[in-house]
C-alpha cells in the first residue's frame, strides 16, 4: 500500500494574483500557480516559488524548472520521483481544495505543440486532468510528465 494516498494538504495562503497553490506532499512542494502562456509562462517558470498553469489538450499543465525549490526550501519540483497513487492538492483563493491522484509518470519527448512517448502524442483525457512537467537531465528536449486525475473536493 502506498501511504501517499493518505496525504493531506498543508495550510497555506494563495498569494494575491495567483490562480491557486499546487501541493504535492510526497515532494514537499507547495507552489503558487500563475496563468499565462508563451513568454509570460516562461517568466512564471523562471521566477522563484512560482509555476505556470496553462491549458494543455482538454486539461491543464503545470510547468516549472526541475529542482525548483518551494515551500520555504522544503520542497523540490522533481516530477520524475513521483509514483502512481501519489496525491496532490489544488488550493484556490476561496480555500476550496481539490484532491488529485497521480495515475501516470513517464519520460516524454518535447515538441513545439505536444509531448510524445514512443512517437504517440500524450494529452490529458478530461477537462479536470492536470499534467505536471519539468526537464530531465537530458535537457529541454525531454521532460518528466506526471498525469493527475481529479478525485473530488476536500470536505
Amino acid at each position: 500500500m502506498n501511504l501517499a494516498q493518505f496525504a493531506i494538504p498543508m495550510a497555506c495562503e494563495v498569494p494575491v494574483g495567483a490562480f491557486a497553490v499546487w501541493q504535492i506532499p510526497e515532494l514537499g512542494v507547495s507552489v503558487p500557480l500563475y496563468k499565462g502562456q508563451g513568454a509570460v509562462a516562461q517568466k512564471q517558470v523562471d521566477a522563484e516559488n512560482s509555476a505556470s498553469y496553462m491549458p494543455y489538450g482538454c486539461g491543464h499543465i503545470i510547468a516549472d524548472h526541475a529542482e525548483s525549490v518551494s515551500n520555504n526550501g522544503k520542497g523540490r519540483w522533481e516530477i520524475g520521483r513521483l509514483r502512481p497513487d501519489d496525491m496532490a492538492f489544488l488550493i484556490r483563493p476561496n480555500r476550496s481544495t481539490e484532491a488529485y491522484r497521480c495515475v501516470q509518470v513517464a519520460r516524454v519527448d518535447v515538441h513545439r505543440s505536444c509531448y510524445t512517448l514512443d512517437g504517440i502524442g500524450m494529452y490529458p483525457h478530461s477537462v479536470t486532468d492536470i499534467v505536471c512537467a519539468c526537464c530531465t537531465d537530458n535537457g529541454p528536449t525531454e521532460n518528466y510528465w506526471a498525469l493527475f486525475k481529479r478525485q473530488g473536493v476536500m470536505p
